[in-house]
């Protein structure tokens, strides 16, 4: 098997966005963002990042590997893979803490230190939330406050509105 493809080299997006999530479940938010910065095509490091031959919109299941002959970090598979949404869903579940559950959206994130704000849109039975995060303190806990429209509420879940509004989110970290 020539070195750098399939299983004698070969980077694979599912492996790493899975240690991406063992990171955030372990609460360690920062190694799994630069995790995540090594992996995606639109990040390059500087003018010799191998990634700058890849397309910056895609994600695909793996990448030749630096050990490749002729095309270290080509793409392989871009249009039959699922490594896209398992980015998605760690990022949105595990790093923002967006998860959705029968009563409604339960809020634990795991932010990385260096993000003081950050935002997301959710969709969710029929109502759209403005998700805002707001870290001043760059607080390593996941102690917050949560309010919804201006109300606060107790806990960490925001009920599922059903009302096809737009509703408001604040998520603000308290210190421990």
């Amino acid at each position: 098997m020539e070195p750098g493809t399939c299983e004698n080299g070969t980077i694979y997006s599912h492996l790493n966005v899975w240690m991406m999530l063992g990171l955030l479940r372990y609460g360690m938010a920062d190694r799994a963002l630069d995790l995540f910065h090594a992996n995606v095509t639109g990040d390059l490091s500087d003018e010799e990042d191998l990634k700058r031959n890849v397309s910056p919109f895609m994600v695909s299941n793996c990448y030749f590997g630096p050990d490749h002959r002729n095309n270290a970090f080509q793409m392989e598979f871009t249009w039959i893979t699922g490594s896209l949404a398992w980015f998605n869903i760690v990022m949105l579940r595990d790093m923002l803490g967006v998860q959705p559950e029968y009563g409604g959206l339960r809020i634990s994130p795991c932010l990385p230190s260096t993000w003081t704000e950050v935002s997301v849109e959710r969709e969710y039975r029929g109502a759209t939330y403005t998700i805002r995060f707001h870290n001043p303190n760059k607080t390593r806990s996941n102690a917050i406050s949560l309010s919804v429209d201006g109300q606060l509420l107790q806990g960490d879940l925001i009920p599922a509105f059903k009302d096809g509004k737009k509703h408001q989110v604040e998520v603000t970290f308290r210190p421990a």
